[in-house]
């Protein structure tokens, strides 16, 4: 995992990021994450990894495993979670 930048401001990284891992790793995507501090209010990280089934992690067991997790989340939870792995479609390449 990486930052990778202010989609809005630079798509080009996310095209090189792509490029580049593709050369080594079968899956590779972003998701984003709310950021205020920066202009735009999204953060891009990009991700890589040979096993497609991460990609695919079901809310049930998102679920089960937040439930595990000590503490309080005033943000994060399941659904927020998946819900990072959808794109905005300026960001789909």
């Amino acid at each position: 995992m990486n930052q990778n930048g202010v989609p809005f401001l630079q798509k080009d990284e996310l095209s090189m990021t792509m490029e580049n891992r593709s050369l080594y790793f079968s899956n590779v995507g972003f998701y984003v994450v709310a950021m205020p501090t920066y202009v735009g209010g999204f953060m891009a990280l990009g991700w890589a990894t040979d096993d497609k089934n991460l990609q695919n992690v079901n809310i049930e067991v998102l679920g089960k495993r937040f439930s595990s997790l000590e503490g309080a989340f005033m943000y994060y939870n399941p659904e927020i979670h998946k819900a990072s792995f959808a794109l905005p479609s300026f960001m789909k390449l």
